[in-house]
């Protein structure tokens, strides 16, 4: 998924012309349902006393999808959507990691764990019909020969951190400050890596970002006929 392998259509619009397409399919889309879903989800860990589960064991959880390809130099604040830009896939990305980094904090205080995984490198739909996909697994698996860290060829594999984290037994042990990447040696070691989520030019800018989402979200609602936040 790096930027001189895809080639991104500039200024593609959802049908409604309302968004940017590709940041709507990795982004918008996502904050919304997370948002329409969040009352429910702060339930869990109240039900807990109810299942005779301790807290730690009983919270819900938000696993957001990240990527190598997430890189601050192709987000622009005022192309907020990539729409002008070339490289709207990795300005999504960035804002993914932004977001699950910013709502960490205020969705652990409802008993939402949030986190930020990262599948690596792998064959999948997103170069479909731009490079060989043959040529691309045959390139992978020699990469991966060599032991190029997070390369991990096919999904199943690449879901190996998603994996951890769903079944981790405890939710609130694992810290929500890191992101986890799928890693998968040769011929078959899987692992996950974890490492601090990058740091950004200004604290301010992760304010601004939810500000800016926030805002389109409820827009949406408006528009949809229900106004105001979900109880």
């Amino acid at each position: 998924t790096a930027a001189d392998v895809i080639v991104q259509a500039v200024g593609a619009r959802t049908r409604d012309g309302r968004y940017g397409e590709v940041f709507a399919a990795n982004l918008l889309g996502h904050y919304i349902m997370l948002r329409e879903l969040e009352p429910l989800l702060a339930r869990v860990a109240q039900m807990a006393p109810a299942l005779h589960e301790p807290p730690a064991r009983s919270m819900a959880r938000v696993i957001w999808t990240g990527s190598t390809s997430a890189t601050q130099s192709f987000f622009n604040e005022d192309d907020f959507q990539c729409l002008e830009g070339e490289h709207p896939y990795e300005s999504a990305k960035f804002l993914v990691d932004r977001v699950s980094h910013a709502l960490g904090p205020a969705l652990r205080e409802k008993g939402i764990c949030s986190y930020l995984s990262n599948p690596g490198i792998l064959v999948s739909g997103i170069t479909q019909g731009q490079i060989n996909s043959t040529l691309l697994l045959v390139l992978m698996l020699i990469l991966r020969l060599f032991g190029l860290v997070g390369v991990n060829i096919w999904p199943a594999t690449a879901a190996t951190a998603v994996r951890f984290l769903l079944s981790h037994p405890e939710p609130s042990r694992v810290p929500q400050d890191r992101a986890y990447f799928s890693d998968v040696g040769f011929p078959d070691r899987r692992r996950v890596i974890t490492v601090p989520v990058a740091s950004i030019d200004s604290p301010d800018t992760d304010a601004r970002i939810l500000a800016k989402l926030e805002g389109m979200w409820l827009d949406e609602r408006e528009r949809a006929g229900m106004p105001g936040r979900p109880v």
